[in-house]
């Protein structure tokens, strides 16, 4: 692979310090860089105070206060200060028992900050921007008027105190779940309550009830009441005994619960929540000097999120916004960020062309301080970009291999060309698929037919033996894209945020995989072993023998639901097949088990009820908390299949933990560990309790981890990345990062002398 090969020479060229790059245009004359790239389409508008999607252009023409970069060992990221001159000043203490604050008088850290602002920061006309220009755009962004998509990021996110306030001063009371999440409830004091089957409650994972509902098994109450006709008619229903008991009811019936709390109906719950109207000079975010902001906080942050979800605190150009501005009643907008004549740059480059669905270019803003701080040397030797607007994938395939565009993302039915390629590059993501194995009794011996056997799956020798049959390294190579994965929980996961560690990488989580697999050291794992599946598969069988669940005629047929009958998943079948015929020849098993491929339109429900024996599943998460993960292993928030075969809340485990053993439920691990008792443990202990319960779960064989899933890229030939190896939060370096390897003008001379015919596989 090109990381593996161009490593040594990236070394060579690097030198000491991975900031010694190749010259950028000030040290090469006339020498142009053009990044050449396609894109689907362009932005109607990139001003960040009311889009949701606005990068294609501001991750060039804007910086953030603190960016996340590339660090000088190529393996991590670390901060680099950019609109901010230094570090965040923490000044809880400051404020710490001020009532107008609110801030509790034993606070010592978290609620208060000091920014000091880069006094080199322009607009890309050379205006200065200064403190004056961030309280301007806060007070926009946060306009109660403007109704701006984006306010909330600057009181959720980042929870600027009284924020909401202002916001919300010309809207009245706004009605909001009691419940943020199971079981955690506002303090809605005494407001009438309502419930929704229409809105996104805790109760349904942040879906609706309506997202959830099945005619064929209804929401019900005692009396067999269908409630979604009952109340699902209008969007809210007041709350009265009659509703509490039909809903408490109801979410016992669908949680399928013994007993439930009398409060669960809070969980489906709404209040008019009413605010203070607060004018902006009263909101926490103020000037205390030119260039010199203070941030007061509702509720305490870490350094790393202050500045993580700071981003450049919605910085607009007021000239630009104001001129922009129109009024229909009392609502306010502006046109700002929707061409290259309403907007301003304060980023290394700015706008200088955007034809709507045709392309957009950009080039150097000269008066970044970048260019001239001592603190960017070797970084952005880009000159120009260009992003041409293309739809069509084999149209930008064509555009890459002609050389005029220089990467390509790869659609899955090119992969197999390209899989060996030199200039293939992996973007991972957060998708993990495991092998599941139904071991649930009911629901097997439910589809099982005479002569048939499916109830053999209960035995946990056999599941090993089926897991060990499977050469993750070889499917992949078949699939043509993403990684052997070994635990449950990929290495895209990190515990630590200050320096990107994955928990992977953290003992506890070595010292799991190896007790699972029997080695000594990790780089030894396979999770795959012919010999042992043959024996696990010929021992479970024997146990199934004389326990009864089978006889020593049945046949064994495995139902496997896919998507679709698709080439990709037809070879995901036959591999699973050739693989365990290969683990059961030789046995009295040879020649009986049948893997089945059942195509369904309804593969979720089919894997909620338990309608398969054996299928690949796929969650994800946030990468940045591999805490929360559990809850898609012991609680059915996300799907009831956790529970079939397994009873999370009432089997228990024991961990070890400063000596001392100590029993919980699997719930109630999952439940301490991500919102209690451990919550704000320290990551050693955390770390441990997550890796106990990641060796007792793969012991049990039901959940056997499989790969995890990643994007395909082609690097051209003109540009090149540090680093090869995806690193968390920055990739591969990006725009700062890239150097090439010719001119522009080497560039076309190269490409014209090979007919324009460029070979990448």
């Amino acid at each position: 692979m090109r990381g593996k090969k161009i490593r040594a020479m990236l070394a060579l060229l690097l030198g000491v310090s991975m900031l010694a790059g190749c010259a950028g245009k000030e040290e090469s004359g006339d020498a142009t860089y053009t990044y050449n790239f396609t894109q689907p389409s362009t932005p109607n508008t990139f001003n960040f105070h009311d889009s949701d999607i606005v990068d294609y252009i501001t991750m060039y023409t804007e910086i953030n206060m603190w960016e996340l970069i590339l660090n000088s060992t190529l393996d991590g990221y670390e901060w680099s200060c950019e609109m901010a001159a230094e570090e965040p000043e923490d000044i809880t203490a400051q404020y710490a028992g001020d009532e107008k604050w609110g801030i509790p008088a034993d606070a010592t850290a978290g609620y208060a900050w000091k920014i000091t602002l880069n006094p080199n920061a322009k607009w890309e006309d050379g205006t200065p921007i200064n403190a004056d220009s961030y309280i301007y755009s806060m007070k926009n962004m946060l306009s109660p008027e403007m109704n701006n998509i984006r306010a909330s990021d600057f009181y959720t996110k980042m929870p600027i105190k009284y924020a909401e306030n202002y916001y919300m001063s010309n809207k009245g009371p706004s009605r909001t779940a009691v419940a943020s999440d199971i079981s955690v409830y506002a303090d809605y004091g005494d407001s009438e309550l309502y419930v929704s089957f229409t809105q996104p409650t805790a109760a349904f994972y942040g879906y609706t009830a309506a997202d959830y509902y099945n005619e064929s098994a209804p929401y019900v109450n005692e009396a067999g009441e269908n409630l979604m006709d009952k109340y699902g008619g209008e969007d809210y229903a007041a709350v009265t005994d009659e509703v509490i008991a039909d809903i408490n009811f109801m979410l016992k019936d669908w949680y399928g619960l013994d007993e439930i709390s009398e409060t669960a109906y809070l969980d489906m719950a709404f209040y008019d929540k009413v605010l203070e109207p607060k004018t902006f000079e009263e909101v926490g975010f103020f000037k205390t000097g030119e260039y010199e902001l203070n941030v007061i906080l509702y509720s305490p942050i870490t350094p790393y999120f202050f500045k993580y979800y700071s981003q450049a605190f919605g910085l607009v150009n007021e000239e630009k916004y104001e001129a922009g501005k129109t009024q229909t009643g009392d609502m306010i907008k502006t046109n700002y960020g929707t061409s290259v004549d309403t907007y301003r740059s304060f980023g290394p480059y700015k706008l200088v062309n955007l034809q709507a669905d045709k392309e957009f270019r950009l080039t150097k803003n000269e008066n970044w301080y970048g260019w001239t701080d001592g603190k960017h040397d070797g970084q952005y030797q880009t000159t120009d970009i260009v992003a041409t607007v293309v739809e069509d994938n084999s149209t930008s395939e064509l555009l890459f291999l002609q050389g005029k565009t220089d990467s390509y993302s790869i659609s899955g039915d090119s992969l197999s060309k390209y899989q060996n390629s030199d200039f293939i590059y992996y973007s991972p993501d957060p998708y993990v698929y495991l092998l599941n194995i139904n071991n649930d009794m009911d629901s097997l011996l439910s589809r099982q037919q005479p002569g048939e056997n499916k109830t053999i799956l209960t035995n946990l020798e056999f599941r090993k033996g089926i897991s060990l049959s499977m050469d993750r390294s070889k499917f992949l190579a078949q699939q043509g894209y993403g990684k052997v994965m070994y635990g449950l929980i990929s290495d895209i996961f990190i515990y630590d945020v200050e320096t990107g560690t994955s928990y992977r990488d953290s003992e506890p989580a070595k010292e799991a995989l190896k007790t699972f697999y029997g080695v000594s050291d990790v780089d030894d794992i396979t999770g795959y072993d012919l010999d042992t599946a043959r024996k696990c598969l010929e021992n479970g069988y024997n146990q199934a023998l004389a326990d009864g669940l089978c006889t020593e005629t049945d046949k064994f047929v495995f139902d496997y639901p896919t998507w679709s009958n698709d080439t990709n998943y037809v070879k995901e079948v036959s591999f699973m097949q050739d693989s365990i015929d290969a683990a059961a020849a030789g046995t009295p098993l040879e020649g009986r088990i049948t893997v089945n491929m059942v195509v369904s339109e309804n593969f979720y429900e089919a894997l909620d009820s338990g309608e398969y024996d054996i299928c690949m599943n796929a969650w994800n998460g946030s990468s940045s908390d591999p805490y929360a993960l559990m809850e898609n292993y012991v609680t059915d928030y996300n799907s009831p299949q956790p529970y079939l075969g397994f009873s999370p809340e009432t089997e228990t485990l024991g961990i070890t933990l400063n000596g001392e053993t100590i029993t919980k439920t699997y719930f109630d691990w999952y439940n301490e560990l991500y919102s209690g008792e451990y919550a704000l443990a320290d990551s050693d202990i955390r770390n441990q309790i997550l890796a106990s319960m990641e060796l007792a779960l793969m012991q049990k064989y039901r959940d056997c981890p499989f790969w995890s899933a990643s994007r395909a890229s082609l690097g051209g030939r003109q540009i090149s990345y540090p680093t090869y190896d995806y690193v968390n939060e920055v990739g591969f370096g990006g725009i700062r990062f890239m150097t090439y390897n010719y001119t522009d003008a080497e560039w076309e001379k190269y490409c014209a002398d090979n007919n324009y015919q460029l070979n990448y596989q």
